[in-house]
């Protein structure tokens, strides 16, 4: 079981890895692609306007999506801090990396903590194939 949790831990830091190298990638090409027309003061200053346009988009949905959550669920409505934290692994996976990263260096300065995460994962993942009150 603590495998299992291991290797999503693993495959949530490879996906953000790829993100964030992607995002660099495309940076990069936008730059060469503008700065034959443009030259180079030019195209570093049309890629931060499409840099910010973008954050600008993401932050709209945000927002929306925000919105929209609050007016569904009635506000005295209690979520457990795992639902929480899954339903932000799902949705932000750049996000769950600095998660997993800052649960990283609390475990190096307290161990104890550890078992807290380890414990809370495994109570959050569905009950397939576990046996009642296991």
């Amino acid at each position: 079981m603590l495998e299992r949790v291991l290797m999503a831990v693993a495959a949530a830091t490879a996906i953000a890895t790829a993100a964030a190298v992607s995002v660099v990638a495309l940076a990069f090409a936008i730059y060469a692609l503008l700065s034959t027309p443009l030259g180079a003061a030019g195209a570093a200053g049309a890629e931060c306007a499409i840099f910010a346009v973008l954050v600008g988009i993401a932050c709209l949905v945000a927002y929306g999506r925000a919105k929209k959550a609050s007016r569904q669920g009635p506000a005295g409505d209690a979520i457990s801090l795992a639902d929480r934290l899954m339903d932000l692994v799902r949705d932000k996976p750049m996000a769950s990396a600095g998660i997993a990263v800052a649960a990283g260096l609390m475990a190096l300065r307290n161990p104890a903590v550890i078992a807290v995460i380890v414990r809370t994962i495994l109570e959050s993942l569905p009950a397939k194939g576990r046996k009642k009150g296991s």
